[in-house]
């Protein structure tokens, strides 16, 4: 217990060394007319050379837990070591130097050894902590947020893996593996980590991967951790998806995958296999929006997109706002017939703003997922006949909202992770309405 509160005091007492080392730099030069100056550089190299000792040996304590392995971590441990040891021979060297009993540029030398072994050391720990690649991104990664084309493209290579890069592989990759488990690569996840395999081909409901992800963010077992960018509602539901359809390397996009509602986020429709004008027609014609009303949602912080070049239809969303009140949605009120899809994820509205969001007659999908709208809020939106997507995920959502969503004649799919639904309800409601697909998963509320 002791050596591992030591260990994970080494992100602390790391900067210790840099700040020293930074100091003896300015003093060393900038400085070098200093009085008494080879006395205090003498001082702080004695400073610099026990904060390097103590930085050396809590890292290496760090690296017992095993939430780290690879080359990477082997460079970084190593590279401390020889850092600790070059800073007390630089303070050996300087008072040598000092003393005139070696040349100055003995120490000189020495002391931009000390600052190369430092700052690989360093490097390597970025690594570590924030994945391969972090100093240069933009030269060493690839960008994987382009979308694919719709063709015979392996689904999990096109699709999947970079999503899994883009939130996951940062902390399960070569030289940081968590919890023993590896993602980047399929075969790494068929070999799961320490816990054993993340996925069950067929059934997410017994998938430890799919379980982590919809655990409540604040739940230390949360997937990705709280402080780390979180899977967006379509990834999610990809995830799900792929696991739910066996999970293969080798799957292909399927024919019908531009008209996928949990695909189609991340594909681009191809001019010669869909038309968007056709694509255009089955949906509503209304008047472009007021670009004053636009202009001032998005300064209050909303993402606000069309859904395709020269649309009058909308896409918002609330995500990065700090917070929404229920008073706040009456600003979507000129634009109600312009949404299409709205999330209002994380959002702390009730009940009392579903009044505005019932006005969106036009609206396909609705993401209500952690906020505080129940089974009163879900009565007063069943006039939305065109709704497709429900999201309730983390809300109070009851059985009594099963009955309600029955009758919406365009729903297809329900999100209702932990809520309040119970199993024998849900699957009631998939008896009587079979057409809609109910996602339950994991963690049903008390």
């Amino acid at each position: 217990m002791i050596p591992e509160f030591l260990g994970r005091l080494h992100p602390l007492v790391l900067h210790i060394p840099i700040g020293v080392y930074v100091l003896i730099f300015i003093l060393q030069y900038p400085m070098r007319r200093l009085r008494d100056r080879d006395d205090i550089l003498h001082s702080v190299l004695i400073i610099g050379a026990l904060s390097a000792v103590a930085a050396a040996g809590l890292g290496w304590l760090l690296s017992l837990e095993g939430d780290h392995a690879g080359d990477t971590l082997e460079w970084h441990r190593w590279l401390g070591v020889a850092f600790a040891v070059s800073s007390v021979l630089l303070a050996v060297i300087h008072l040598f130097a000092a003393k005139g009993k070696i040349p100055r540029n003995a120490y000189h030398t020495a002391f931009f050894i000390n600052l190369t072994l430092m700052t690989l050391a360093g490097h390597n720990g970025g690594n570590l902590t924030h994945g391969e690649g972090y100093l240069l991104p933009s030269f060493t990664q690839q960008d994987v947020s382009k979308e694919v084309p719709v063709d015979s493209s392996a689904l999990f290579h096109s699709i999947v893996m970079p999503v899994l890069e883009r939130k996951c592989v940062t902390c399960h990759e070569a030289g940081k593996t968590k919890g023993g488990l590896r993602m980047d690569g399929y075969a790494r996840l068929l070999k799961g980590g320490k816990h054993g395999p993340i996925f069950v081909a067929g059934d997410p409901m017994n998938s430890e991967m799919i379980r982590r992800i919809h655990l409540p963010i604040d739940d230390e077992k949360h997937m990705p951790p709280a402080k780390k960018p979180q899977l967006t509602a379509a990834e999610t539901a990809l995830l799900h998806w792929w696991v739910l359809n066996g999970a293969s390397a080798t799957m292909r996009l399927p024919a019908d995958a531009a008209s996928n509602d949990t695909l189609n986020p991340f594909i681009k429709v191809d001019a010669a296999i869909m038309d968007p004008l056709t694509v255009m027609d089955t949906l509503p014609s209304v008047a472009m929006p007021d670009s004053t009303v636009l202009r001032s949602l998005k300064t209050a912080g909303w993402s606000v997109r069309p859904i395709a070049q020269g649309s009058a239809l909308l896409d918002l969303s609330a995500v990065n706002m700090s917070a929404l009140s229920d008073k706040d949605l009456d600003a979507l009120i000129p634009i109600t017939a312009n949404i299409l899809w709205l999330d209002l994820s994380g959002m702390p509205i009730t009940d009392a703003s579903m009044s505005v969001v019932a006005r969106c007659k036009n609206m396909r999908r609705l993401s209500l997922k952690g906020t505080r709208v129940g089974t009163e809020g879900i009565r007063k939106i069943v006039g939305l006949t065109s709704l497709q997507q429900l999201n309730l995920v983390n809300t109070s959502a009851d059985d009594a909202v099963l009955p309600l969503l029955g009758n919406l004649p365009a729903l297809d799919r329900i999100y209702a992770w932990q809520t309040l639904i119970t199993p024998s309800a849900a699957e009631q409601f998939r008896q009587q309405s079979p057409r809609i697909r109910l996602e339950t998963g994991f963690n049903v509320k008390p």
